[in-house]
């Protein structure tokens, strides 16, 4: 009963670690750094168009509040761009938000939230340019994130540079050593218990 009350204990240690946040301002990374996977839970890419290199930190960050940030480009902001900017998640994440702003206006930029299984959970426009606040998305209302990407979209200019100022998101934190200790004990009190009721049957019906 020890051992069970010891894995009961455990178990929602275990439950009822806290999610960890992460918040990621892009504007704080020099200008041309190439954004795959430093922050962790989350690895960057592009997608379509030119995209045959990484995503990098636009060259014009910091010239306005919400000018710049991770672009869709691996030319630090420049031309030729990629069709997406991607971020992949490590495990379902809750509690996105982040801040984007177009340089300029495509008329069909979009972005699009999708589960594990690449079902669609929610999307919505991006025809915003406001270098000095960008637009803000909160998309706490949906939980199970595991991509989001951010589209160039079908309008007229489908190039058209991007920048991901901000992006924040709540991941389970990885359990505490304490934790995983109890666990441990218990497993093995679990174990000791059951070779001890295993030999008391042999003896019984021996």
């Amino acid at each position: 009963m020890r051992s069970l009350a010891v894995l009961a204990l455990a178990g929602s240690a275990l439950a009822g670690t806290a999610l960890q946040a992460t918040d990621i301002d892009f504007r704080t990374l020099p200008a041309y750094t190439s954004v795959t996977n430093q922050f962790a839970g989350v690895t960057f890419s592009l997608s379509g168009g030119d995209s045959g290199g990484d995503p990098q930190i636009a060259y014009y960050t910091g010239w306005s509040p919400a000018s710049g940030g991770l672009s869709n480009t691996h030319y630090g902001g420049a031309y030729p761009t990629a069709n997406q900017l991607v971020a992949t998640f490590s495990q379902p994440v809750t509690g996105v938000k982040f801040i984007f702003d177009n340089e300029g206006y495509n008329g069909g930029n979009y972005y699009a939230a999708f589960d594990s299984s690449n079902n669609l959970l929610t999307s919505g426009a991006l025809d915003v340019y406001d270098p000095n606040n960008g637009q803000f998305f909160d998309l706490s209302a949906y939980s199970g994130i595991s991509k989001l990407i951010w589209d160039n979209g079908t309008g007229g200019n489908y190039s058209w540079t991007q920048s991901l100022v901000t992006l924040s998101f709540n991941g389970s934190a990885a359990p505490e050593p304490a934790t995983w200790a109890l666990m441990i004990v218990g497993i093995g009190a679990v174990g000791v218990s059951m070779r001890r009721r295993a030999k008391v049957s042999r003896v019984s019906f021996g």
